[in-house]
């Protein structure tokens, strides 16, 4: 009987002062148990951190784990390309460094769709928040589980709302045409490149990595004025007919998941919408999107603690 080729997978991991996660994520990526692909290597591109960072990620005894400790902050984009022309794995797995895989078989369950499907060129993963500890993130917490309840109705999750940059797999065809542009947003990009290279996305909802929202206002101001700014630029590379018509999404699903929100949370999601309309206004002229943007510290911390145990909600 034919010998089953198994799929190889590289992990890609831009860190800027990341070190209050990275050994909690490399930890559960090196434990990984899937059956179905094998890990065969993790570049780590350090983007001019300047805390302990590269010092934790060498604290690893494990060949796989590779380390580039970049002296100059250049950028997400730039890191990420700079990431791509490493690798070699059947499959390129790219992760935030601020977050931790939900299964213990998370490789297998990411690129699962890639591997049955050729015509499968990016596949986004599941987010669950970690339990809030402010007020604030408790607010965020639930716009993000009622807009994953929005995004998930529209085309079964395969959409680019759902392709965000905390975890993505790429297909080898893809990832070698791919080339992310500087201050573009490179979640996005890599969707709207995917289609228009033929390619299909598909959202992994069995796939999921732990998160922590911003626990604090600038955070989170931090992160809507970057969305904003970012439809702005996208608009400019691939026209905003396009785009419109991707961010679309329809009348119905959305306020018949805003009442459901609204009588579940009476209190978080009428404050999300007074956020969300004061961060418009206020904040409205700045729309110039950034790769080299100022980070949120709040969200750094996914485990708090050694033997936490973490689960989906």
């Amino acid at each position: 009987m034919e010998n089953k080729k198994i799929i190889t997978v590289s992990i890609g991991i831009p860190a800027y002062n990341e070190e209050a996660n990275i050994e909690h994520l490399l930890k559960a990526l090196l434990s990984d148990t899937s059956t179905e692909t094998r890990l065969s290597e993790i570049v780590v591109i350090s983007d001019g951190s300047t805390d302990s960072t590269v010092c934790r990620v060498r604290s690893f005894r494990d060949s796989r784990i590779k380390v580039i400790d970049r002296k100059k902050r250049l950028g997400v984009v730039r890191t990420e390309n700079e990431i791509l022309t490493h690798v070699l794995g059947d499959i390129l797995v790219v992760l935030d460094a601020d977050v931790v895989p939900v299964e213990s078989d998370f490789l297998d369950r990411i690129t699962q769709p890639i591997r049955s499907n050729r015509a499968v060129g990016l596949v986004g993963a599941s987010t669950v928040p970690l339990p809030s500890q402010t007020i604030l993130e408790r607010v965020i917490t639930n716009s993000h589980y009622m807009k994953q309840h929005i995004y998930k109705l529209i085309r079964d999750g395969n959409n680019v709302y759902l392709c965000h940059g905390r975890a993505r797999a790429f297909s080898k065809p893809f990832y070698k045409l791919l080339r992310w542009v500087d201050d573009c947003p490179e979640d996005a990009y890599s969707y709207f490149l995917c289609k228009t290279k033929g390619f299909s996305f598909v959202y992994a909802n069995k796939a999921g990595v732990f998160f922590r929202s911003p626990q604090f206002f600038d955070g989170h101001v931090k992160q809507s004025t970057r969305f904003v700014a970012g439809i702005k630029k996208l608009k400019e590379i691939f026209g905003s007919e396009f785009i419109d018509k991707a961010y679309r999404i329809p009348r119905s699903i959305f306020l018949k998941t805003l009442l459901r929100y609204l009588k579940r949370n009476p209190f978080s999601t009428p404050a999300y919408i007074v956020i969300t309309l004061f961060i418009r206004i206020v904040y409205s002229n700045e729309h110039t999107y950034k790769s080299r943007f100022s980070i949120s510290q709040s969200s750094k911390r996914v485990v708090l603690y050694k033997g936490q145990k973490l689960s989906r909600v």
